[in-house]
C-alpha cells in the first residue's frame, strides 16, 4: 500500500511493503553475505600479522610459520558465521638443527673428522713468578644455536645424522643408539602465548569492521541502494 503526502512542492512517496521486503532481504542475505566476507578478510589479514610476530620471536622463517597455520572460513552453512586460525595438525616438532649456522650443520665425531662446536679452555701457570692464562686443552660443549633470536649454546647436545637427516640430538641412555631429539621453538606453543593473542585481537577487530561496511557497501551498490 502506498502513501502519498504533499508538502508545499514536495512530494513524498512511501511504500511499506517494498522497504519492508528490501529491509528482510538485507537482514537475510546481504548482511550475513557481507559478515562472512567481513571475517573471512580480516582472518586472513590476522595470520598475516601472526606470522610476523612468531617469526620475529621464535626466528623461524616467516614461510614456515605460514605453512604451519590454517584458515578455517567461514561458510555459508554455519549457522553463526565464524573464522578462526589453527596450527596444522601434522605438523612434525622443528629440530635445531634449523637454528644452527648452516656451515656448522655437519656430524661431528669419527677418526680423522672435525669436532664442531668446542672450545679451547684457558688455563693459569706460574713461570718465573708471575701467573699467566695460556691455551689449554678442546673440551667439546655442546651445539650452538640462534633459537628465539638468542645465540645460545645447548650443553650436551650434538650434531648427528640419523634416518630423518641431520639433526642435534642428546644421550638419553648410556647405549650409544639411545637419542632423544632436541626441538627449537614451536609455533603452536608461541600460537598460545597471551601476548600473541591479544596482538591478533588488537588486528583483527578493526579490520573486520573495515571489510564488513566495505562488503556491504558493495552489496548495497548491485542492488542500487547506494
Amino acid at each position: 500500500m502506498a502513501t502519498v503526502a504533499y508538502y508545499g512542492k514536495v512530494s513524498v512517496e512511501h511504500n511499506i511493503a517494498e522497504v519492508a521486503s528490501t529491509l528482510t532481504d538485507l537482514q537475510r542475505k546481504s548482511i550475513p553475505k557481507a559478515t562472512r566476507q567481513g571475517l573471512n578478510r580480516a582472518i586472513t589479514s590476522t595470520r598475516g600479522t601472526a606470522v610476523k610476530i612468531i617469526s620475529e620471536e621464535t626466528g623461524i622463517k616467516q614461510k614456515d610459520v605460514r605453512a604451519e597455520l590454517r584458515v578455517s572460513k567461514a561458510t555459508s552453512k554455519q549457522k553463526t558465521p565464524s573464522a578462526e586460525i589453527k596450527v596444522y595438525r601434522r605438523t612434525k616438532a622443528i629440530n635445531l638443527i634449523e637454528f644452527v649456522t648452516p656451515n656448522r650443520r655437519k656430524p661431528s665425531g669419527g677418526k680423522g673428522k672435525p669436532q664442531y662446536f668446542r672450545r679451547r679452555l684457558k688455563r693459569r701457570t706460574r713461570k718465573g713468578g708471575r701467573s699467566r692464562q695460556v691455551a689449554g686443552p678442546y673440551r667439546h660443549e655442546g651445539v650452538e644455536a640462534k633459537a628465539w633470536r638468542n645465540n645460545k649454546t645447548y650443553r650436551g647436545a650434538f650434531v648427528v645424522r640419523t634416518s630423518q637427516g641431520v639433526i642435534v640430538a642428546k644421550r638419553s641412555g648410556k647405549r650409544r643408539g639411545h637419542l632423544s631429539m632436541v626441538s627449537g621453538p614451536s609455533v603452536k606453543a608461541t600460537m598460545v602465548q597471551p601476548h600473541i593473542n591479544e596482538a591478533m585481537k588488537r588486528h583483527a577487530k578493526p579490520r573486520f569492521i573495515t571489510e564488513f561496511g566495505r562488503a556491504l557497501d558493495n552489496d548495497l551498490r548491485r542492488r542500487g541502494l547506494l
